[in-house]
This record gives C-alpha cells, sequence and structure tokens, in this order.
C-alpha cells in the first residue's frame, strides 16, 4: 500500500509540471513582417496572438523581448523573430483561427473579454495574465488582423485621436472550448 502511494505521489510531481507548462507555452504559428518597417499583419485565416517591435538596445543593454499590449504573455518562438523593428513598426505572431475557434465566437468573447484603454489617448495594454486578440483606434476592425471583427465586440467606447485600445481575455480563454 505505501509503495502504491510513493508511486502515485511521484507520478503525479512528474505530470503536473508537464501540464502546467502545457498551458504556458505559447501556441504554435509564424512572425510576420520584415525589418526594418517589419508592418506584421496576419491573414484572414490567423489572428495575432502577440505583436512586437522587438527587444531595444539602449546603451549596449538590449531589453528582453516582449508582447506589446500584453507584455506579460509568453513570446512565441522568439529565436525566430529575427532582426527588431525601426520605423515603429511591429512583427505579427500569426496562430490560425481554426486551431482556436473561441476567439470568433463573439458571444463567449464578450463575456470573457474587455477593451482596455481609455479614449482620447488610448494606449491600451492587457493586464498580467490576458491576451490582446483584438487592437483597434476605432473599433471598426482589428490592426494585424481580419480575422477577429471588432465590430463585433461590445462596449469599445469612443474612438482613439491616438493609440489602440486593446480588447483582452484571460490566457485560460484559449485553452477553453
Amino acid at each position: 500500500m505505501l509503495y502504491q502511494m510513493r508511486l502515485i505521489l511521484s507520478f503525479a510531481l512528474v505530470i503536473i509540471p508537464i501540464s502546467l507548462l502545457a498551458e504556458t507555452l505559447p501556441p504554435p504559428g509564424k512572425w510576420e513582417g520584415t525589418a526594418p518597417a517589419c508592418a506584421g499583419h496576419c491573414d484572414s485565416y490567423h489572428f495575432a496572438y502577440c505583436t512586437s517591435s522587438g527587444p531595444v538596445s539602449i546603451k549596449g543593454v538590449t531589453s528582453e523581448l516582449k508582447c506589446a499590449y500584453a507584455e506579460s504573455a509568453p513570446v512565441p518562438a522568439p529565436k525566430k523573430y529575427g532582426a527588431p523593428c525601426a520605423l515603429g513598426g511591429k512583427k505579427a505572431f500569426c496562430v490560425k483561427v481554426s486551431s482556436f475557434p473561441q476567439v470568433v465566437d463573439y458571444k463567449k468573447l464578450n463575456r470573457a473579454g474587455k477593451w482596455r484603454g481609455t479614449a482620447p489617448a488610448c494606449d491600451g495594454s492587457c493586464e498580467r495574465g490576458e491576451i490582446a486578440l483584438c487592437r483597434s483606434s476605432n473599433g471598426k476592425e482589428c490592426a494585424y488582423t481580419p480575422a477577429i471583427f471588432a465590430d463585433r465586440l461590445s462596449n469599445f467606447g469612443h474612438s482613439c485621436s491616438s493609440g489602440r485600445k486593446a480588447f483582452c481575455v484571460k490566457k485560460e480563454y484559449l485553452t477553453s472550448k
């Protein structure tokens, strides 16, 4: 009996970290946009899981690669990012919508998500543990991806004179079906 309990406990200790790791790994996809201008944009079958202008180098110190609008999100495929953007552009990490059909289930999406950023200078950013599924300055279309329709996301409010709002959901929303 004691041997069986030890075996079960040691098995559980191995399984738990692996399952937690699987939930935090970014989904498979591809970086779109080429430096220096970048202008990353996903096609209508993909959504932008992460956007980034790349790491910044100041006085010889290079910052970490981060996702814009959702800085706590794990950066997908950082070794495949390539050269950083100049000229204010961003690359987009594009993920198949068919892998995450919940990103276009607008009824569920509107209950799970929220626009972050306040007009006129929006500067929307997701909170820790959230992912930005849409970034918009007018609530009519999502920047970086035509796969998600901003005008179907509730409560956008006033348009931005500068910057963008971010429509944010908890990371767990992407793992729910």
